[in-house]
């Protein structure tokens, strides 16, 4: 199936970013490791879903707001459009209140926020895989 042109951008996004978290996971450095990781793989995945939205012919742009859909919409419409399970939107969810919680709340305990992206990870890796066809 050919990608609409606004489908295939923002999957082009989503894999610069996914990149670019694995990039960072594996890197050296350890210095805002967490936040990046999370960062990345969030906005990954949601310009993924928002791609798979537009080449459904889905809004992921709020005219009266010019601005495009949220996150927490974005899951609500994958959801009925793109046959996102609940336990997937939630995974998600979870990744987005890490992301939130890393980049916006100073965090004590560093390596309790590390241990919690580990859990994330063995969620990610639990789930069935499933590829996203569009």
């Amino acid at each position: 199936m050919k990608l609409r042109r606004e489908a295939r951008t923002l999957k082009g996004k989503a894999l610069s970013s996914l990149r670019r978290a694995v990039a960072v996971f594996n890197d050296l450095e350890e210095d805002g490791r967490v936040t990046c990781v999370l960062l990345h793989l969030q906005h990954a995945a949601e310009m993924l879903l928002k791609a798979i939205l537009v080449q459904k012919n889905v809004k992921v742009f709020d005219a009266s707001k010019q601005t495009s859909i949220g996150f927490e919409k974005c899951l609500h419409l994958g959801s009925h459009h793109a046959k996102l399970t609940k336990e997937e939107a939630g995974l998600l969810r979870a990744i987005d209140a890490f992301r939130d919680a890393e980049q916006h709340w100073p965090c004590r305990n560093h390596h309790a926020k590390s241990a919690d992206l580990k859990s994330v990870r063995f969620q990610c890796t639990a789930l069935p895989c499933r590829v996203a066809t569009f």
